[in-house]
């Protein structure tokens, strides 16, 4: 296969610097995460893999600005701009795990929210929202309310909620890892077939081996708590991608190389189990 051709840029849109985040206890200082380095371009969906545990969702907040690093530095250059620690909040999306659905608002309704926030007028909002349900698979819900959608319904509203901010970087926060195996799996497809037409640049935080390559133009190893980046690895698959391509052999023999080198970091030891394959773990 055809090795993917992501855009090359001077400047990543996001950079990672030597960061490290402690949280004080009453048995001490527990540390999450140990100068971690990492760099997204434009255009980029790259993802974070290792074990639960290891950080990567407070590595997600410090990226979103919600909350601050111990040590260390992260960049944010949009279009252009380099913003350091204090000008991320509001200029990044955030797909945090839970969909965070408000239970009284309709598909539309919880789908223009961040718009809202964002001073856009209801009516403008509500059609950007519109134009978009199809392509999400939300066709014919705009008026249900969440209690009446199927758990990856409600993720893909989540989803366009997250589309709909219309931010430079998405960060993904294991999206689907709340789904049985057969939604998930669904899921996955749906996002590569998505993905291609968004034109977006995406983080994605996930303890799922396949999900990681299948996704994904490059990966992030992080080790046990706490994490660190301990490889780097392109994932060498042509786009546009489908499910068939976690048959070949070529993505078998890059699992196997992947699971080879979590196992050597201890990541997916009998105690901090990893998954292979769709499925909670």
């Amino acid at each position: 296969m055809e090795t993917s051709q992501s855009t090359v840029q001077t400047k990543p849109l996001l950079e990672v610097r030597a960061l490290s985040k402690s949280y004080p206890t009453a048995r001490g200082m527990l540390h999450v995460l140990a100068d971690v380095n990492l760099a997204v371009q434009e255009g980029e969906l790259v993802s974070v893999l290792g074990p639960s545990g290891c950080g990567k969702s407070t590595l997600l907040r410090i990226i979103a600005g919600l909350e601050a690093a111990t040590q260390g530095s992260v960049q944010f250059s949009a279009q252009g701009q380099g913003a350091h620690d204090d000008g991320r909040l509001g200029r990044i999306a955030y797909m945090p795990q839970k969909d965070l659905l408000l239970p009284w608002r309709t598909t539309l309704g919880n789908a223009v929210l961040g718009l809202e926030v964002q001073g856009v007028p209801a009516s403008e909002a509500r059609r950007r929202a519109l134009v978009l349900l199809d392509a999400f698979g939300l066709a014919g819900f705009a008026d249900e309310y969440p209690h009446n959608l199927s758990g990856g319904m409600r993720q893909r509203v989540a989803f366009l909620r997250t589309i709909l901010a219309d931010k430079p970087l998405v960060l993904l926060d294991e999206p689907f890892g709340a789904l049985d195996a057969l939604t998930r799996t669904d899921m996955q497809d749906w996002l590569l077939q998505l993905w291609s037409g968004l034109g977006r640049t995406a983080l994605l935080v996930t303890h799922d081996v396949e999900e990681a390559l299948l996704l994904s133009h490059r990966v992030y190893l992080l080790s046990p708590r706490p994490g660190t980046v301990t490889h780097l690895l392109p994932v060498p698959l042509s786009w546009p991608r489908t499910r068939q391509v976690a048959v070949t052999e070529e993505f078998t023999k890059l699992k196997a190389q992947v699971l080879d080198l979590l196992r050597q970091s201890g990541a997916a030891s009998p105690a901090q189990p990893l998954r292979d394959g769709p499925g909670r773990g």
